[in-house]
């Protein structure tokens, strides 16, 4: 995405583009725009996007420096041959709004176009059918069981936790090095209070022995 300022500067931030023409409550997205209002038409209705439309994530559109109403500019990250050799297609696009997923990673790198500018964009010949579909589960961790179910499909599937893996990752380290400070201050304190210990007893030894000569029991 390109955003031109004053002068000859230009801001540039890459993102991914979903090509959906209908978003708002009840969608596949839950997404909320800057109030965190369920992100619709002023008639209540879902977001309906036109060929020169985009939604851009709050994170996303704050880097550009964009607002609703602002043009950016969509280059594609594939070559196609013209006459002066190979260049990439480019289409500049409004900026229809922006929205908010609760996931800040998700927002500040994506966006949604209408499928008619994706095909547009990348010139996919082909107007009817789409080239992934994107699933909700009530049951997100019902993910793994329902990728082997399907795996004899011949699709080619990645779920939640595959997408976000280096996330996930980072979770798990955090949570192995956390268990190992604790555990490492737990063994510094056990051994402060046994060595606190044999030196309390080392130091009675006297008084140990003049019990034990008294006849005290162990």
């Amino acid at each position: 995405l390109f955003k031109k300022k004053f002068g000859n500067k230009i801001i540039m931030e890459p993102a991914n583009l979903i090509g959906m023409d209908n978003l708002g409550e009840g969608s596949l997205y839950t997404l909320n725009d800057n109030n965190d209002n369920p992100i619709s038409e002023p008639d209540g209705g879902p977001i309906r996007l036109g060929t020169r439309d985009i939604l851009l994530g709050l994170p996303l559109a704050f880097k550009l420096n964009v607002m609703p109403g602002d043009r950016v500019r969509v280059s594609a990250n594939n070559l196609i041959t013209t006459a002066n050799g190979p260049a990439t297609k480019e289409l500049d696009l409004r900026v229809r709004g922006v929205f908010k997923a609760g996931y800040y990673d998700f927002d500040a790198h994506h966006g949604f176009v209408s499928t008619k500018t994706i095909r547009n964009l990348y010139r996919i010949r082909n107007l009817e059918g789409a080239d992934y579909f994107h699933v909700k589960l009530s049951d997100p961790f019902s993910a793994d069981e329902i990728k082997k179910t399907l795996f004899s499909t011949g699709y080619r599937i990645r779920t939640w936790a595959e997408e976000n893996s280096a996330f996930f990752s980072a979770l798990k380290l955090e949570k192995w090095m956390l268990f190992i400070i604790l555990l490492l201050i737990i063994v510094v304190a056990g051994f402060n209070i046994i060595g606190t210990l044999i030196l309390m007893v080392s130091d009675k030894t006297r008084e140990v022995g003049i019990l034990k000569a008294m006849d005290a029991s162990e």
